[in-house]
């Protein structure tokens, strides 16, 4: 990400703490969702960010379903 000139790195902790809608982070959101689909829940701290992104993009697919 580059912004007025400074770039900035994205720590997985940084990502996963970042909000995605008015109430949940986006941990928040994988795990609320793997709650309610009866999944295991994923090693988000072990997974780099494009791996999230994927889990992510795959739990939002269920929902619209």
């Amino acid at each position: 990400i580059r912004e007025m000139g400074v770039s900035a790195v994205w720590t997985t902790e940084d990502y996963l703490n970042q909000k995605v809608n008015e109430s949940e982070t986006r941990r928040e959101f994988i795990r609320d969702s793997e709650l309610e689909f009866g999944m295991n829940p994923a090693n988000l701290d072990e997974m780099t960010i494009s791996q999230i992104d994927y889990h992510f993009d795959f739990l939002d697919y269920l929902w619209e379903k």
